[in-house]
C-alpha cells in the first residue's frame, strides 16, 4: 500500500504536499484514490476500444 501512495504522489506531482492534520491526510488519501480510480477506468475504456 505504501508503494502505491509513494508512486502515485510522485507521478501526480503531489510529492511536495505536506499534511499537518488528520483532516488533511484524509483529504489527500481521498484525492489520490479518486485520481487512481479515474485513471484505471480510463485505461480500461481505452483498452476496450480496440475490442469493439
Amino acid at each position: 500500500m505504501e508503494i502505491f501512495f509513494r508512486h502515485t504522489k510522485n507521478n501526480l506531482g503531489l510529492n511536495m504536499y505536506q499534511v499537518r492534520s488528520t483532516k488533511s491526510i484524509d483529504r489527500l488519501l481521498w484525492i489520490i484514490s479518486l485520481i487512481y480510480l479515474y485513471l484505471k477506468l480510463q485505461a480500461m475504456n481505452i483498452a476496450n476500444l480496440g475490442k469493439e
